[in-house]
């Protein structure tokens, strides 16, 4: 059901007008046109579908736009989208368009870069590849916001693998299902202090596992064993730590993903990566059109071109705006020079 939502957004795409060749027959876009934007759109619920980790992204604007024409009824798309972080976990599945952003004072932002081929005649929308990377808000500015607003900590912090231990014992106790679950990953953890006054919340994966009493607990095989997410609670004023899992029903997959997602520290902070700087990992090599489209009979795959090196002439900077996000993405250098990301 959810395939079929996004192929109905390819109603909103319509041919894209003549604009100057960048490179290599890549055609400049216009970040403003609407068969970029529904592009946009489609392509960000496909990266999000095809990560295993994280939360779901929520596009915030659309910085970069070329494509590349493909048979009569077909483009590639090569876009640069300003992203996000929702409250939502990539397991559940959920389009970006259904979750909420994060509160103004704990953003996690980034940008994704993707190739993704659309034909509407044909109704195919195919994600080719991706790269994305985040970063956090730092501290720093949350505090001098909001003194007493959460911000992130560390989930190595001693608090934050306490209240993990205590709430995943009380769901496993009062969950109701008949096997325990393990954690699998803490995925993000905020905290407050102020005065004598401290609060806590964690957010972390867990899965099912085959025990039924106590001892070791293997996982369940690859479409039997039930995946969560949860969110726990705890400050000074409680006596106790509050917990709230969603489950999600099996899933297995054994694909290759497509992409990646890198996470780097906030907007200050030293970066140590011991690697040079180059083209993101969409740029290395040229997909050529050597084997037969799986979608349409009589037709090659697309070759996918080398990401640009430019942004097109049709779209801007991010400018300065009234919120946090809007400042971030004005202000960090990462995302200036928007075609300078680390790979390794």
């Amino acid at each position: 059901m959810k395939h079929y939502m996004l192929l109905s957004l390819l109603l909103a795409l319509w041919c894209v007008p003549g604009a100057p060749v960048a490179q290599g027959g890549m055609n400049e876009g216009s970040c403003e046109d609407a068969s970029a934007m529904a592009a946009a759109g489609l392509a960000l619920s496909e990266i999000n579908l095809d990560r295993t980790e994280g939360y779901v992204f929520a596009l915030h604007r659309l910085s970069n736009v070329h494509t590349a024409q493909h048979g009569e009824n077909g483009m590639v798309f090569y876009l640069t989208l300003d992203v996000e972080e929702t409250n939502c976990s990539v397991h559940s599945k959920k389009d970006w368009k259904a979750c909420q952003t994060r509160p103004p004072s704990t953003p996690v932002y980034g940008q994704c870069k993707t190739a993704i081929y659309i034909s509407k005649v044909h109704r195919v929308v195919r994600l080719y590849k991706y790269n994305c990377i985040v970063r956090p808000v730092p501290a720093a500015r949350v505090i001098r916001m909001c003194p007493d607003c959460m911000f992130l900590t560390s989930t190595d912090n001693p608090k934050v693998q306490e209240i993990v231990a205590l709430s995943l014992e009380k769901f496993n106790r009062e969950g109701g299902f008949s096997k325990p679950f393990t954690l699998l990953n803490v995925n993000r953890a905020s905290n407050s202090a102020w005065f004598s006054r401290w609060d806590f919340r964690v957010e972390y994966t867990i899965q099912e596992t085959t025990c039924l009493g106590t001892g070791p607990c293997p996982l369940l095989g690859c479409g039997f064993s039930r995946k969560g997410f949860c969110q726990a609670h705890l400050s000074s004023r409680d006596t106790d730590t509050s917990v709230d899992c969603e489950i999600y029903e099996p899933e297995c997959s054994e694909r290759e993903t497509k992409g990646r997602v890198r996470s780097l520290p906030a907007m200050g902070q030293m970066v140590i990566l011991p690697c040079r700087m180059s083209q993101p990992r969409i740029d290395v090599r040229v997909t050529l059109s050597l084997k037969q489209d799986p979608q349409i009979p009589g037709q090659v795959e697309p070759s996918i071109l080398p990401f640009p090196k430019v942004v097109s002439a049709n779209c801007f900077p991010a400018p300065a705006g009234e919120t946090l996000v809007e400042n971030l993405f004005f202000e960090d250098p990462m995302f200036k020079k928007w075609w300078a990301i680390w790979t390794c």
